[in-house]
């Protein structure tokens, strides 16, 4: 609860739209899509190493298409705070009061921070981050309930708010922080370990389908949301600040 409180005072800090005259790209492109583009451009090359990646890469582009021609795509992003890079380790216990049973939070590495960002994009890093490690056994079990505590509180503002595409960006928050470990995990796999063609060493390559799988879930319902959402009235996205 006081983690939840901590990430609602966050996110409740007055956004900072930019100002000028100029006509501000389309937030869901710079925030999601590039990023999601960038990645898969990574991965392209390195498809002779990877299982089925012609067919997964045919499927991944095929739903960016869609989403560029979705509710998601059409609709402004409310400003909003944003850290830029909201893993577990950048979120530091600073001070615990015995006394209270008070816990003090902090957030490291605020060199992506902004308040003309989107918090479903810090949601999704956060969920894709816990999901992860906890996969991987560096979490115990506990943490699976936490995490779905803080998607819950955090959702509900955001609805408050009129945000009703805010769990499609989630969604979309959580592709491209998967897709982003996946290129880095494909280049250190071919780079580092000088892979033989895939029919030799399939171990490795699996992973990166799994993760490609999970990817093309994260997108189907990121599509599946935005579709099933009221949108919010069209306006430009200058005009839209949480």
């Amino acid at each position: 609860e006081q983690l939840i409180a901590f990430l609602r005072r966050l996110y409740q800090m007055p956004p900072l739209a930019p100002t000028g005259d100029g006509v501000e790209p389309n937030r869901l492109e710079t925030l999601y899509l590039c990023p999601i583009e960038e990645a898969l451009a990574v991965l392209q090359p390195h498809g002779p190493y990877l299982l089925d990646f012609e067919q997964d890469y045919a499927t991944l582009c095929a739903q960016i298409a869609r989403l560029r021609q979705s509710n998601l795509y059409r609709q402004p992003i409310p400003y909003s705070a944003m850290h830029g890079d909201l893993h577990l380790r950048n979120i530091m216990l600073k001070e615990i009061r015995p006394e209270t049973g008070d816990i003090d939070f902090r957030l490291i590495d605020l060199d992506h921070f902004t308040r003309a960002g989107d918090l479903a994009y810090d949601l999704g890093e956060l969920r894709t981050d816990i999901e992860i490690r906890h996969t991987d056994g560096e979490l115990p079990d506990i943490v699976c309930p936490l995490h779905q505590m803080v998607t819950t509180a955090l959702t509900e503002d955001a609805m408050a708010r009129g945000d009703a595409l805010f769990s499609a960006r989630v969604a979309l928050g959580q592709t491209r922080s998967l897709l982003k470990l996946t290129a880095v995990d494909v280049t250190q796999m071919v780079t580092r370990l000088a892979l033989p063609p895939v029919e030799d060493a399939p171990n490795a390559p699996i992973l990166i389908q799994t993760q490609l799988a999970q990817v093309q879930k994260y997108l189907a319902e990121a599509l599946t949301l935005a579709d099933q959402a009221e949108p919010l009235e069209a306006t430009t996205d200058s005009q839209a600040v949480a």
